[in-house]
């Protein structure tokens, strides 16, 4: 810089020099760590990447992938595992797979040229690695070849059928895709012919043209970058078409339809930006890439708000970084410069490329129901929901049912849908003109699913909501879709021939070749029913080929066995020691149709998991299978009863809790059992770990109940999952910061408590005094009627009183009032169960507990012709600053007797000669403090006190006078009374607050109506607040605290276990069981009412969700509320409980069902007898009686 500067000074070039030298060596440290920070980070994300290719995460580790390679572009093992985990995306990205291969290969053979210094093992271990990398791009090449084959004849077929194709019915079809309404269950498929796939850029600007269309708006509407546009309103009679989610999300990845990828950028940037650089290059960096990050904002407004509303957000999108695989693809350059040429008022449709391998067709078998082919091959919840919630075709969309007297011929074109679907986790809907145009682009492999939105509903807050009707077949189903009638006429039996031999599920039409007497529904009912059967099949073939073949041919025709079907399942359980507990829950959930079934046709033997740690190894699963095979192939006539003496020593010998002679606790038993033939049926063989994350503020509530249900799935998959399991919805409230926590859990069983009201809560009358002020009229004392829970304390009792009065709790104080006196001051951490039901209890109005103020408990003394008599009156407690003169002690104290003084004068000034007031100690005697005739004012005391009347007119501050003692900054006043022969005071002068008698007669009705079952949910599911023994730990204070917490049926099951808790365990040789009688429906048990509310979010905080009027925020009043399916149960089995806990005996009752219906008459098993029953609603044959314990 010297010589530039034409300078000769040494000192100075030196001084430069060295100067230049740090700043260079300050830059290299620097570039140094960032070099560092690098490559750990491509290490870290590499090594990630692998692990979760192994556990076929495949997205997430293709977008590891991508970030390391931004560190480190070279890195051949990166290359190597991206590539691989682009080969298996579903869909696959085989033309990046094959670019990242050439790379890989690329740096790989530096190897066989000999420029790398590697040791002789590397270089070996290389050399492996490029061959495996050579042959696998040459499989990728292959398989690119393969699907461009696929596409060029689909293509020529499709140009074939455009050829064909009538113009007049082109016209037509066109039509009916512009209408936007269509009328019946076809599809833009049928309508224009199929054509070539246009670039992403194109794809995404059409549809969001398409659905602005829809919706009234116009290119010009988006001059706003989309604020302006009108957002679509679903109307009544409007289609919809399904997507399946994985194939919506790769589309819109692959054309960047939310605008994820340009955010993501435009945030790198601006990081990028701020992180170093020239000031005036990072200004303008900085303004472009704000800018960019504007427009694509506007995008993703404008494609929510053309959307159906209710909408979801797809999955994170995975950046692609600019290398080999955007050549094959349009190019980022291409891409903007089309965006340039768009209009201002179009800039919410610029796309600036394609960033995500192109979807296959549309395949929505995901969606569907499977209703074909062998029931055993389909998954047990759906197999359950296909037979059992049987469709009635009127009223569909596209069916002609209501005109044709056989509305079964109408409804082949139409789509049954899997239960349970959630929109956003795995359907999108949108419109029909939307989805002609994607099946256009890409056809599809299964047929459309057309919905319509039906009439619309109010949601919690009042609001007009539209419905979307995934399952209109089930809308008219007069029996509510889940639970068919029996229909079998004045017979008992479910015989509608042919039945299965084996499973007993009617429409078997495979025939024992051998005998030809016995019908079966598949081959493994036959394996599985041999056993049973053989003998008699033996029997009838040699009689068979003892008699001509003329009579042999009428045999063949006419003879089969017809069972007789009042015995199936009629068969006792021998008691093999106190079991009666395990027969009773054994019939029942032998009365499960699905379980029975299962293990009846043997189809359990290929889901048995021998190596599950957490099983018996089958053990437990194979005992279960003899004694349901003896219950049910085996006739009770021949048999009468059996011993389960294999399934009870499985059961010792794995839970020894239930071994030996002992009686147990049927609920217990249930549970265990079925807990154990899950394991051992469990079909995950290599349990993943997973997380059960809490729902996050904003999020669905639908969407995050299914991906919490789909991680319990992820570890746990069997029929006895599919049956018997459900989920709740759990709400938390932390008390203090008012946060709101939502979770899942999965159940098996519903534990209800009985509301017994005179002991789980109770009505407590507290008469509060208020604070009088001077100059004010005396406030007389105010009622109040508590309802409060028994475990519960006593801060509890004093929120649910400031609510009330409206006056902080801080600044009350109860205490129990026995014989004029104050016999206990209760503390914030009292039980409220220590309270006497006799008791009266005040509460007070004073100063919160401190050093500034004095608590004063006052009592009431009479005294006549000279002498002190004993207490009287009601007693009641003050506080008034610890700086108060004597003469201000009286004052405050005289201004709160004024409500209890009988005066002709308002301030009742009249009566002050009657009282003096003494201090006293803690037990009422009294304390001489002051001298006598010292109560001029200034006068000073002395401390050899004669007297314990307090001074009306000093103004020396008492603390100064009595010092330490006050007692913890309490003074204990007496006002002494003088008596006049007559009543001057009124300690009854009492108002009631308009709640008290209307919060005591609720009370009373509650406890004066019947209990039902009804009720018991109704319990269940109102909100608690927990106990000190069940605090919740609040992630925001960071504490455990008393939170208030709501359980909610969220998915029910297609089995659902009720347990009523009637036993209670206090000790070892106490325990009480609860007798009141529970009524519950036979049939028709409506469960809607108690599940949570699914069309909602998840509020922040408890203020922000009372402020949208329930538990949730509140969704759009133009939003979907997609219809669930009916949640109608009818009762099949009853364990019922006889005696006292440890000393009583189990009975069941149970009637059989099947897809048919169910049946009308029970039987009632008392171990090894088994008896007809009836109806179970007449008579002595009730099944709901108060011995009812465990309902299925």
């Amino acid at each position: 810089s010297t010589e530039l500067d034409g300078g000769d000074n040494n000192g100075g070039t030196a001084s430069s020099s060295s100067g230049k030298s740090a700043a260079d060596h300050s830059v290299e440290i620097q570039m140094k760590q960032l070099n560092l920070l690098s490559q750990t980070e491509t290490a870290l994300r590499s090594n990630l990447s692998l692990i979760l290719i192994k556990q076929k995460r495949y997205d997430e580790a293709e977008r590891h992938c991508t970030v390391a390679l931004e560190c480190d572009p070279d890195n051949w093992k990166v290359c190597y595992r991206r590539a691989d985990a682009r080969e298996h995306m579903v869909p696959a990205d085989l033309i990046g797979a094959e670019a990242d291969l050439n790379r890989c290969v690329a740096s790989l053979s530096l190897v066989e040229d000999g420029t790398s210094s590697a040791s002789t093992f590397k270089m070996n271990t290389l050399k492996k690695t490029l061959g495996d990398a050579r042959r696998k791009l040459e499989h990728v090449k292959e398989r690119i070849i393969q699907e461009q084959q696929a596409q060029a004849q689909m293509q020529m077929q499709q140009r074939q059928a455009e050829r064909g194709m009538i113009v007049e019915e082109e016209e037509e079809n066109v039509a009916v895709v512009s209408n936007g309404v269509p009328s019946d269950e076809s599809t833009a498929s049928d309508g224009p012919p199929p054509c070539p796939v246009i670039s992403p850029f194109e794809q995404r600007k059409a549809i969001l043209r398409l659905l602005a269309a829809v919706d009234g708006n116009n290119s010009s509407s988006g001059s706003n970058g989309g604020v302006d546009l009108v957002p679509h309103v679903p109307i009544k009679g409007e289609a919809y078409h399904l997507i399946s989610t994985p194939w919506w999300r790769s589309w819109c990845r692959h054309v960047d339809f939310f605008r994820d990828v340009e955010l993501e950028e435009a945030d790198r940037a601006m990081k990028r930006v701020g992180s170093g650089g020239a000031a005036s290059t990072a200004t303008g960096a900085m303004k472009e890439a704000r800018a960019t990050k504007a427009v694509a904002i506007k995008g993703r407004l404008a494609a929510m708000k053309l959307l159906p509303p209710g909408a979801s957000l797809s999955a994170p999108m995975v950046r692609k970084d600019r290398d080999e695989t955007a050549k094959k693809r349009p190019s980022t350059a291409s891409s903007s410069s089309s965006s340039s040429e768009e209009s201002e008022d179009d800039e919410w449709l610029a796309i600036s490329g394609a960033f995500g391998p192109q979807p296959g067709p549309i395949d929505n078998s995901l969606l569907i129901l499977n209703t074909d082919g062998n029931a055993g091959s389909k998954d047990a919840h759906d197999e359950f929901f296909a037979e059992w919630c049987r469709p009635s075709y009127r009223g569909c969309a596209g069916v002609a049912a209501a005109a044709n007297e056989n509305p079964q011929e109408d409804h082949s074109e139409f789509v049954r849908l899997r239960p349970n679907l959630v929109r956003g986790h795995h359907f999108e809907c949108i419109p029909r003109e939307a989805y002609g145009a994607l099946v256009c682009w890409y056809g599809e492999v299964t047929p459309p699913i057309c919905r319509r939105a039906a009439e619309s509903t109010k949601n919690d807050s009042g609001e007009e909501m539209v419905r979307l009707l995934l399952y209109p077949e089930l809308q008219h189903n007069e029996t509510g879709g889940l639970s068919p009638t029996w229909s079998g006429g004045e017979s008992s039996t479910l015989v509608s021939a042919p039945r299965c031999g084996a499973c007993k599920s009617p429409g078997a039409r495979s025939r024992c070749t051998r005998c030809l007497s016995v019908s079966y529904c598949r081959k493994e009912c036959q394996i599985s029913h041999w056993s049973y059967h053989k003998s008699v099949c033996k029997s009838i073939s040699t009689s068979r080929r003892e008699i001509d073949e003329t009579t042999a041919a009428e045999i063949k025709s006419t003879t089969r066995i017809e069972e007789d079907s009042s015995e199936w399942g009629r068969i006792g359980l021998n008691n093999l020691g106190n079991t009666c507990f395990m027969a009773s829950a054994l019939q029942c959930l032998s009365h499960s149709a699905p379980l029975t079934k299962y293990f009846l046709s043997g189809r359990f033997k290929v889901d048995l998991n021998p190596d599950n740690p957490l099983g018996s190894g089958g053990k437990l699963a194979e005992a279960f299978e003899e004694v349901i095979k003896a219950l049910w192939m085996s006739g009770a006539r021949r048999t009468g009863s059996i011993s389960p003496t294999g399934l009870k020593r499985a059961i010792a010998t794995y839970a020894p809790q239930f071994g030996g002679v002992n009686q147990h606790d049927s609920h217990e038993f249930i549970t265990y059992l079925l807990d154990a033939l899950h394991e051992d049926l469990n079909r995950v063989r290599n349990a993943p770990y997973v997380e059960m994350p809490d729902a996050l503020p904003g999020q669905k509530l639908t969407i995050a109940g299914a991906e919490a249900w789909d991680l319990h799935r992820r570890r746990n998959d069997s029929l006895v999952m599919d049956t018997f399991f459900g989920q709740f919805k759990s709400t938390c409230v932390c008390p203090k910061c008012q946060k709101i926590s939502v979770s899942y859990d999965a159940f098996k069983d519903v534990s209800l408590e009985i509301p017994q009201y005179l002991i789980t809560q109770r009505v407590i009358d507290v008469k509060l005094f208020r604070v009088a002020g001077k100059g004010t009229a005396a406030v007389p004392l105010t009622r109040y009627a508590l309802v409060v829970e028994e475990n519960d304390t006593v801060e509890g009792l004093t929120l649910a009183l400031s609510q009330l009065c409206g006056i902080s709790k801080t600044n009350l104080v109860i205490s129990n009032i026995h014989n004029h006196s104050f016999h206990n001051i209760y503390a914030n951490e009292g039980a409220v169960s220590h309270i006497g039901r006799q008791d009266t209890l005040y509460a007070y109005q004073v100063h919160p507990y401190g050093l500034h103020h004095i608590h004063a408990p006052v009592t009431h003394v009479v005294r006549s012709n000279g002498y002190t008599s004993n207490q009287f009156g009601v007693p009641f407690m003050t506080s008034f600053p610890s700086n108060f003169s004597c003469r201000q002690i009286w004052s405050h104290v005289w201004t709160q007797l004024r409500r209890y003084v009988i005066s002709d004068e308002p301030d009742a000034d009249d009566r002050k000669g009657l009282l003096q007031i003494n201090i006293v100690d803690i037990h009422g005697t009294p304390l001489p403090i002051f001298e006598r005739g010292s109560n001029q004012e200034g006068a000073a005391p002395e401390f050899v006190g004669a007297t314990s009347v307090l001074p009306p007119t000093s103004d020396v501050r008492l603390v100064d006078i009595m010092g330490s003692q006050v007692i913890d900054n309490y003074l204990f006043l007496a006002c002494e009374w003088t008596d006049i022969g007559q009543p001057f005071l009124d300690f009854d002068l009492v108002e009631e607050h308009p709640s008290y008698l209307s919060t005591h007669q609720r009370h009373e009705d509650l406890f004066s109506r019947q209990v039902t079952l009804d009720r018991c949910f109704e319990t269940f599911t109102s909100p608690e607040r927990l106990d000190g023994n069940n605090l919740y730990y609040c992630s925001s204070c960071k504490e455990h605290v008393r939170a208030t917490k709501t359980m909610e049926l969220w998915r029910l099951p297609n089995v659902l276990v009720v347990h009523l808790k009637r036993f209670e365990f206090r000790n070892a040789l106490r325990s009480t069981k609860d007798e009141t009688f529970v009524n519950f429906p036979l049939e028709g048990l409506d469960m809607s009412r108690y599940c949570a509310h699914p069309n909602a979010t998840v509020p922040s905080s408890a203020s922000a969700s009372a402020s949208n009027g329930g538990g949730g925020n509140k969704a759009d009043d133009s939003d979907f509320v997609v219809d669930s399916i009916p949640a109608m149960y009818d009762l099949f089995g009853v364990v019922n409980h006889y005696g006292r806990l440890g000393f009583g005996h189990y009975t069941a009752y149970a009637r059989r069902w099947d897809k048919n219906g169910m049946d009308k008459d029970w039987a009632v098993f008392d171990d090894s007898s088994v008896r007809e029953f009836g109806d179970g609603t007449t008579g002595d044959g009730l099944v709901a009686t108060s011995a009812a314990y465990v309902l299925f």
